[in-house]
């Protein structure tokens, strides 16, 4: 199984009921989806809105894709390093 990777600064966050929708920096008007019945929607809709206030760099890993362009906008998780101090 094949995944995906976006990395980016948060553009846009839109929380709607069935979820949330995000937009990176690079990736024009495509919304990536954050469903309210994914396991961790709590802890990764908080690092989301940390990511997108602080202006972080960060790494969606969404589901199965094919090259070149990802088929998938659903996010399975997130990864937002602390910058060095």
């Amino acid at each position: 199984m094949a995944y995906d990777n976006i990395d980016g600064q948060i553009s846009r966050i839109y929380v709607h009921s069935a979820g949330c929708s995000v937009r990176v920096h690079g990736y024009g008007d495509r919304y990536f989806k954050l469903g309210r019945s994914h396991s961790n929607y709590s802890p990764i809709y908080a690092a989301l809105l940390s990511a997108s206030l602080t202006g972080q760099q960060i790494r969606l890993r969404l589901g199965d894709y094919n090259p070149p362009e990802p088929a998938s906008s659903d996010i399975l998780y997130i990864v937002a390093d602390l910058p060095e101090q």
